[in-house]
């Protein structure tokens, strides 16, 4: 699902929301590799690669939109005017969907220079850690509390 340079297979394509698709498979990624975790299965260490390679494209992205323009302009199941991306800056910080990787990923990767990155955007005590509407209730909230206790 998660190609070489980080892209994510039908997701970074999606035209002008391939910022936004790509931001909904991270967190399917990351819960996906939780539910493995919970029954002892090893990630391999391939996966963990391309996992960091997404997040930093992603976290480029943020940065610069026209990032994701060689991805975006396959429109894969959607449009695109070659210029931007329909997404929300604030959405991270603040969104109610797809916002646990966000907290999961540092929890697992502290030490990661992504994490770092991830951080200056997404501080620990965000509203989005608490109001992933996918699961029921904020998977971010659980990783967050736990990461902050262990400093």
């Amino acid at each position: 699902m998660i190609n070489e340079d980080g892209s994510i297979q039908d997701r970074t394509t999606r035209g002008d929301r391939a910022l936004w698709y790509h931001n909904s498979a991270l967190a399917e990624i990351m819960v996906s590799m939780e539910y493995a975790r919970a029954v002892n299965l090893t990630i391999p260490y391939t996966l963990e690669t391309k996992l960091h390679k997404a997040v930093t494209l992603f976290l480029d992205g943020l940065d610069d939109h026209s990032i994701f323009a060689n991805w975006a302009k396959e429109r894969h199941n959607s449009k695109y005017d070659g210029m931007t991306q329909d997404w929300r800056d604030d959405w991270i910080e603040s969104g109610n969907m797809y916002t646990g990787w966000l907290f999961m990923y540092p929890y697992y990767y502290p030490n990661h220079e992504n994490t770092k990155r991830l951080r200056l955007r997404v501080p620990m005590h965000s509203t989005s850690a608490n109001r992933d509407i996918d699961y029921g209730f904020g998977l971010g909230c659980l990783y967050n509390a736990t990461a902050v206790a262990r400093g």
